[in-house]
């Protein structure tokens, strides 16, 4: 029988390729960051710029500007947002070649700007292009496709880092294929099309479509004024403030896998005159484990009734990047997360620990937010856009005070941290995912208020 792909599933792919390349160039220099401006710095005395500030600004910049969502969630369409945010990401990339404090920082504030745009939209995309039936398969597609971005440009920049430091040549080598990578996302989400439903309303009376679409135009602002409004009401729900813990420690993984864990291989003296390539080869771990996580927690899983629950996805997440957080403990000193060190962890340091971590904590991190997706897709699916932005927001704030402590904080305490906040984040989603009728009755209250307000939101 011949498999079908329809314009939904189609969508979902373009979605997640483009995520690929585009967050290939991102998350690869995120990787990478703070050893390159640290070489850079050592070649340019005057050069201040700081890898774990610059990720602070660009995450705190998305926070802010997910505050906004709401109203160009109304004003743009799913697609040219993606696009923009795609178009962001290609500057902060460039920006890259001329390193100057100022220039790094602005181009780390329109990162964040590009990523508000991007991560929002994406909710909207799987969710219209979605149903309930293939909403988990659709998350599992897009977080594996998606992950795989670590392992693309990290795996060439350890092929390509033949040195024990960063010189100029090879910074520049790493740069032009970044850019190109990202440049190819832009090109890919030029190829996104408006969803299903959408393409089944303008076959719907054309009298009907024309009273409905000056209906549209003519409250424009008036409905993302509203939709501001009701991720307020929507935010204050007793469901959605406890899965915010849930969301603030997802926050709290990025920053560990995107920065900080591939610093701690870098900056541990112990590991040998590897350790500067490791960086990457580490990244790429955490890709292969977090794309794992995906094809198992949107595919693998639902297939088995012991698994289905998404509670129980996530509970293995969890209990994964525990075992990551212990070899941590064991593989890295406590000072690891500053600068070069010659201490030691519990053990001395090995390679393949380092690396096995990775995995785990990449297999963690796919179980935790597809179920994450899930739960917003089909509880909240009729207020995504807000709803969504919420769960980026939570995490914007904690990858942001993570990357500012990193600078103070050592290993051990963060680690502890992680720890207690993913207990109680992963409690309360437990709890909230049983409480499946009181979520349905939330959702309506945004409902009830567009329709009081007579504006289509």
């Amino acid at each position: 029988m011949r498999f079908k792909i329809d314009r939904g599933l189609r969508n979902i792919l373009i979605l997640s390729w483009g995520f690929m390349f585009t967050f290939s160039s991102f998350q690869t220099m995120s990787n990478t960051q703070k050893n390159l401006l640290d070489a850079v710095e050592k070649d340019k005395p005057n050069f201040t710029g700081d890898g774990y500030i610059s990720l602070a600004i660009v995450f705190i910049v998305f926070g802010m500007a997910l505050f906004f969502s709401p109203m160009y969630g109304t004003l743009i369409s799913t697609q040219l947002s993606i696009f923009i945010g795609a178009l962001c990401n290609l500057v902060f990339t460039v920006i890259f070649f001329w390193p100057e404090k100022t220039l790094l920082y602005f181009g780390s504030a329109i990162q964040g700007i590009g990523n508000a745009l991007m991560w929002v939209s994406s909710g909207r995309a799987l969710t219209e292009n979605s149903k309930s039936t293939t909403i988990s398969r659709n998350a599992g597609i897009f977080w594996a496709t998606f992950q795989l971005s670590l392992v693309t440009g990290n795996l060439f920049v350890y092929f390509t880092f033949n040195g024990k430091t960063f010189d100029e040549t090879t910074r520049k080598t790493i740069l032009v294929t970044l850019t190109i990578l990202s440049t190819i996302g832009c090109g890919i989400f030029t190829a996104l099309k408006s969803p299903p439903l959408i393409e089944s309303d303008k076959t719907s009376s054309d009298k009907n479509d024309k009273i409905e679409n000056e209906e549209i135009n003519d409250c424009s602002f008036n409905s993302s004024w509203l939709r501001m409004k009701n991720a307020a009401l929507l935010v204050f729900t007793q469901n959605m403030m406890l899965l915010s813990i849930s969301f603030l420690y997802t926050g709290l993984v990025i920053a560990f896998y995107t920065g900080v864990y591939t610093s701690l291989v870098g900056f541990t003296v112990k590991l040998g005159e590897i350790r500067k390539r490791l960086v990457n080869l580490t990244g790429v771990a955490i890709g292969i484990g977090a794309s794992v996580g995906a094809t198992f927690s949107g595919s693998v899983a639902p297939r088995f009734k012991i698994l289905s629950n998404s509670s129980s996805c996530l509970v293995i997440g969890f209990l994964a990047q525990i075992i990551c957080y212990t070899i941590t403990y064991l593989n890295f000193p406590n000072n690891a997360p500053f600068k070069d060190t010659e201490d030691i962890g519990v053990i001395t340091p090995m390679p393949i620990l380092a690396i096995i971590g990775g995995i785990f904590l990449g297999f963690g991190d796919s179980c935790i937010n597809i179920q994450i997706y899930n739960i917003l897709g089909t509880i909240y699916k009729e207020d995504i856009a807000p709803a969504f932005a919420f769960f980026c927001f939570c995490q914007s704030i904690a990858v942001t005070l993570s990357f500012i402590g990193s600078n103070y904080i050592g290993l051990h305490l963060q680690l502890m941290t992680f720890i207690v906040v993913g207990i109680v984040g992963i409690g309360c989603f437990i709890f909230v995912n049983f409480k499946t009728m009181p979520i349905t009755d939330e959702t309506t209250v945004v409902e009830k208020y567009t329709e009081k307000n007579n504006c289509k939101v």
